[in-house]
């Protein structure tokens, strides 16, 4: 039995996650769908590289430019993030976690 539940990435972002992780301690993620409302403050999850990270904070946002990552997302990225919104009600949480 596993000891943390996985927090899942695309596997195209763990380099980037895992250099921010390493650089500042921190970083964040954007859901929606089947995965609003999954996380919370002071949870731990693992990730698939299997560093364990600590949920800081959750916020919602209803507009995906609201997301305060949104201007740093790539044109991939915004495309997910709005496809996203169509099936999760326009509804996204922003996730911030740290490494522990």
């Amino acid at each position: 039995m596993k000891e943390h539940e996985l927090m899942s990435f695309p596997k195209r972002e763990w380099k980037d996650i895992k250099k921010i992780l390493a650089e500042t301690g921190k970083c964040s993620t954007v859901r929606t769908c089947f995965e609003l409302d999954k996380y919370r403050s002071g949870q731990i999850w693992e990730t698939p590289w299997k560093d364990k990270v600590k949920i800081i904070k959750v916020n919602r946002y209803h507009r995906a430019e609201d997301i305060p990552t949104w201007t740093l997302m790539d044109k991939g990225m915004k495309i997910s993030v709005r496809l996203g919104g169509r099936y999760g009600g326009s509804k996204w949480d922003h996730v911030i976690f740290k490494k522990i």
